[in-house]
């Protein structure tokens, strides 16, 4: 995948929103490979991972997700899912949560997630909003940027717009997202936040920043880790 597409306003603004609706120490986009699984994209530094980490294929949550595991889990040294993997222990995970990331045909390219070494329950309508970021990003990573294609934030959501023969203010909406509910209370115990969402905002209020980040208006701007040249293999 280039990694030109994972440097974009709009993949910061879906980690931005991903970080302030889970109130997580950390969000990440996951990609795999023929050498295993890559952090591609890292918000938050409480779990020690940075762009370009990497682990092997099966030890990764992300994997396990996808063929089949919870998408959330509060208790990751004990779900009989995810609590054999070496990843659990080495990064003292607690909580996990994760949304496939697909392609036009259907087909995973990345995941969307969040961690914690908290206990950090993730709600329905939370994991809801998740897929609706996940499908957002994923129209990104699929949009033929040399053409011309935009992907934008306006007052009813976000939208993809196609230059060629569209009148301004058209697009085909991707994932206007709504107004869920129960947003969970903190977990305690465990360890700092690492990025800037680190209070967490009710689900719908996430959605309202997101709105109130359309053209003409403020947008966040998420504290990224710092890329690196080449990533740790992290499970060692």
């Amino acid at each position: 995948m280039p990694t030109t597409l994972l440097s974009h306003p709009a993949v910061d603004a879906v980690l931005a929103t991903a970080a302030e609706l889970l109130g997580m120490e950390v969000v990440f986009i996951g990609t795999f490979d023929a050498e295993g699984f890559a952090f591609a994209r890292v918000l938050g530094s409480g779990l020690g991972v940075a762009d370009g980490d990497r682990l092997d294929r099966a030890d990764s949550f992300c994997a396990r997700m996808l063929a089949g595991a919870p998408a959330r889990t509060t208790e990751a040294t004990t779900d009989p899912h995810y609590a054999d993997s070496p990843i659990a222990a080495q990064l003292r995970v607690c909580s996990y949560v994760g949304v496939p990331v697909r392609s036009a045909d259907g087909s995973v390219v990345a995941t969307l997630c969040g961690a914690d070494r908290r206990c950090m329950p993730v709600s329905e309508d939370a994991v809801a909003v998740l897929r609706h970021l996940a499908d957002v990003l994923g129209a990104h990573l699929r949009a033929p940027v040399d053409a011309g294609t935009v992907i934008r934030r306006t007052p009813t959501g976000w939208r993809v717009s196609e230059p060629a023969g569209l009148r301004a203010g058209r697009g085909r909406p991707v994932a206007a997202l709504g107004h869920p509910t129960g947003a969970c209370a903190r977990g305690a115990g465990g360890g700092r936040a690492g990025h800037r969402g680190a209070q967490r905002a009710p689900a719908h209020q996430s959605a309202e920043r997101v709105r109130a980040a359309a053209p003409g208006g403020p947008r966040p701007r998420p504290a990224r880790t710092p890329p690196r040249p080449r990533g740790r293999r992290l499970g060692e």
